[in-house]
């Protein structure tokens, strides 16, 4: 009797284990991805983004260099940097702050291949200086991607933070 009973306790204690390893792999399904990113910079001198709508409009998405010479202009024979839109793709935000903006954080979580969470947080400086306090400047995010496919929901969120 006392063989059969630790054979019932070990046979118990496997399927106890197997189904913790099994909803523990489900909860693991739902949980965001941090995606990588290499921010993408114009040239210095000569280049400037164009056209790209507030962040209120969402996230702007460009996926070959047709869409990206909507967005981006040099002059004087300057040209953009490549970007190997087969593999890649950029991501635009520009957003509106203090001229007192420290410094500017982003992530990038993917949830499935079609949805995605780009939080970005815009860390302000006090202003000391109450004639400068009202002043304000555009800030821009561009950061190359992962390619991700054209029509993916990619949701938004900005927070403003004062140091």
């Amino acid at each position: 009797m006392k063989k059969k009973l630790n054979a019932l306790n070990l046979a118990g204690i496997f399927l106890l284990l197997a189904g913790m390893m099994i909803s523990c792999g489900k909860e693991k399904e739902n949980e965001p991805t941090e995606i990588p990113f290499t921010e993408y910079s114009l040239p210095i001198f000569d280049c400037g983004w164009i056209n790209i709508s507030y962040y209120d409009s969402g996230v702007t998405v460009v996926n070959n260099i047709t869409d990206m010479k909507k967005y981006a202009t040099c002059m004087n024979g300057e040209t953009l940097h490549e970007i190997n839109f087969s593999d890649h793709t950029l991501l635009l935000v520009r957003g509106l702050s203090s001229v007192f903006t420290n410094s500017i954080n982003t992530v990038l979580f993917k949830y499935s291949n079609t949805e995605y969470k780009l939080q970005i947080t815009v860390i302000i400086d006090p202003c000391t200086v109450d004639e400068y306090c009202s002043i304000m400047a555009d800030w821009y995010i561009s950061i190359i991607v992962p390619k991700i496919p054209d029509g993916a929901k990619i949701n938004l969120k900005v927070d403003y933070v004062k140091l």
